[in-house]
């Protein structure tokens, strides 16, 4: 079995019955991430990349790692967002620090704030919040890139 096809296999074991926040399958956001990535690797991640945040008590990051690798599995730990114990801009500075993390963060932020998602939502105020934080959370990352780029 190659590690998409293992990948998926994961996504429907732990994430098969998820809802989004409209009630759609939450696996269909994880496949337009997947989807949106330009490589092999950030597909992978695209699809994983809930995973251990969501599940992280039913699937160790020994067996990410043995299941698929350390570049996918260092991205996924940096793309989990510690909120006891992080801030929002911590977590996004360390993605940002992972140039894979940071491709699927992107991916994830933009298919988010896809107007057309988000108009699912029924409740106005929720939508609305989310919306501000999608465009917050790019904005951020945009800065990060651009400083990082202003030093070389």
């Amino acid at each position: 079995m190659n590690t998409m096809e293992e990948a998926r296999r994961r996504v429907e074991a732990y994430q098969g019955n998820d809802v989004d926040k409209a009630g759609n399958p939450y696996r269909e956001h994880l496949l337009r991430v997947s989807a949106r990535g330009t490589t092999e690797e950030e597909r992978l991640t695209g699809l994983l990349h809930d995973l251990p945040e969501d599940h992280g008590d039913d699937i160790t990051e020994a067996e990410l790692r043995r299941r698929f690798g350390d570049r996918i599995t260092d991205a996924l730990v940096a793309l989990t967002f510690q909120k006891d114990c992080e801030s929002r801009e911590e977590y996004l500075r360390r993605v940002a620090a992972n140039r894979l993390a940071l491709a699927v963060k992107w991916n994830d932020l933009s298919d988010n704030s896809d107007p057309d998602r988000l108009s699912k939502i029924a409740d106005r105020r929720i939508r609305e919040k989310l919306a501000e934080k999608y465009t917050r959370d790019k904005e951020f990352l945009r800065q990060l890139a651009l400083n990082e780029a202003a030093k070389l």
